[in-house]
């Protein structure tokens, strides 16, 4: 009985202790981020948010604790919805509207997700808790407290999380003139001339190909492109174009020369894209990709921007040899390379084939590629075991086209970044250049009729935007 007397004794006097006015509106809300960064996480700056917790700790004796609740699970919404947006290069309004698309995402097969879902619904536990037992405030000292605590918090944030790799967002794009890939390297002039007999094209999006900043990295992942035998038959150019947003941002960034959302397309817009011009000339336009054929509205906006096939994870003609992936499972990449080729090998009219690719999405597994980097040995040459496995299935991505254009010599191709790796830690992120994604164009080598050809090509039918 005593025990229980103390207990609640000891209750009492929290409740009205400053200590919990800074516990509840500095130190729990901010526990899982401060955590996170303790293990080398990085998130995008919280700084507004953590301002908002602190107001609403100061309001405690002043309103309801139902209604304190309520405001800080709209504070965390923001804060959660934010933080993922900036990361992953997605604006907050598209993050909101593509939560429907979770059902297709398997959280639970990264560790670290995991790790952080779990610490997420305890911190959920542990601030409604907090909240609710806030009565009265301590005086003016508790509120001051707050304040200092809530500042210092708020600035430490922004200095240590402040990073120009999180401000290549769709917004950010105002302004800053129109560059893709396909502009760049020239690729845009095969929209605009008549195949020759054999010819074919693949456009290869790659998921999260970042811009190494250590040049001896880069060429270790492009190294298949540099294969002897392949360069007596190709001439290799490369370069690197600025990207803003995710993944469908890259994909109307190379396919239609704009930076508009693929909304735009659904909701009426018609600009003119490569698959439609591909088409004009006689090609069968054709897009690979081994994810749900729900998962941005892809079924919808294809068809509209001239594509007459499209191939995911559902329709693969061929059976799935094996699965790779992270929390986005779909068959590895190098295997439908080999549909690819089947599909080049028996066409019987010149092909237009974009390939999406799925395994690199952050976060990668370990060891689903060749070891050729030895990885697992203190991430290699790399020196982080993550990157270095995202260069592994890159380097086996590059090999696999090599492949085909070796099978294939007339095979036109280009092979370009959606955005940068959206990596957690910033160590990792800083083995990236900000803003930049590469392009690596194969291009057969021709008489000088038909470079006179191409050369003549128009390729003013794409008209770039914003």
């Amino acid at each position: 009985m005593n025990q229980g007397s103390n207990l609640r004794e000891l209750g009492r006097k929290l409740a009205n202790d400053k200590s919990l006015v800074l516990l509840a509106g500095v130190i729990l809300p901010n526990a899982l981020a401060v955590g996170a960064e303790l293990f080398y996480v990085g998130l995008p700056p919280r700084t507004l948010a953590i301002v908002l917790y602190g107001c609403i700790a100061a309001l405690s004796g002043r309103v309801r604790p139902a209604l304190l609740v309520a405001a800080y699970i709209a504070v965390l919404a923001f804060d959660t919805i934010s933080s993922i947006a900036a990361a992953f290069y997605i604006a907050q309004i598209d993050l909101v509207g593509y939560l429907h698309l979770g059902s297709n995402i398997n959280i639970f097969a990264s560790p670290l997700y995991t790790a952080l879902a779990a610490g997420f619904l305890m911190l959920i536990a542990a601030n409604v808790a907090s909240i609710a037992r806030l009565r009265t405030h301590a005086g003016r000292g508790a509120l001051a407290l707050l304040a200092i605590g809530t500042v210092i918090t708020a600035g430490w944030d922004r200095i240590a999380n402040a990073s120009p790799h999180y401000d290549f967002g769709p917004s950010a794009s105002a302004g800053v003139p129109f560059e893709s890939a396909v502009q760049q390297s020239g690729f845009i002039k095969l929209a605009s001339a008549q195949p020759t007999k054999g010819r074919h094209v693949l456009l290869v999006l790659v998921e999260s190909l970042g811009v190494l900043v250590d040049p001896s990295l880069r060429d270790l992942v492009s190294a298949p492109l540099r294969d002897a035998e392949l360069r007596e038959r190709y001439d290799l150019t490369e370069g690197r174009t600025v990207f803003f947003g995710s993944t469908s941002y890259g994909e109307m960034r190379e396919l239609c020369q704009t930076r508009e959302s693929y909304k735009a397309v659904i909701e009426g817009d018609d600009p003119v894209c490569l698959p439609d011009l591909f088409d004009q000339q006689g090609y069968r336009t054709v897009s690979v990709h081994g994810f749900n054929h729900a998962f941005y509205d892809r079924t919808k906006w294809y068809p509209k921007i001239g594509f007459a096939r499209s191939i995911f994870m559902e329709n693969l003609q061929t059976p799935v040899r094996r699965w790779c992936g992270g929390p986005f499972v779909g068959p590895c990449d190098v295997d439908l390379a080999t549909g690819i080729g089947e599909r080049l090998a028996t066409a019987k009219q010149p092909q237009f084939i974009y390939w999406l690719t799925l395994n690199t999405h952050v976060p990668v597994r370990v060891g689903q590629a060749t070891p050729r980097f030895r990885c697992k040995e203190q991430g290699g040459a790399f020196h982080d075991i993550e990157v270095c496995s995202m260069a592994e299935l890159w380097a086996d991505l590059f090999q696999a086209v090599a492949k085909l254009a070796k099978e294939h010599p007339d095979l036109e191709v280009l092979m370009v970044g959606d955005h940068a790796p959206p990596l957690w830690r910033r160590s990792a992120r800083a083995m990236f250049e900000p803003g930049l994604v590469p392009w690596f164009r194969l291009t057969p080598r021709r008489t000088e009729a038909e470079e006179d050809v191409m050369s003549g090509a128009v390729s003013s039918l794409l008209r770039p935007t914003r």
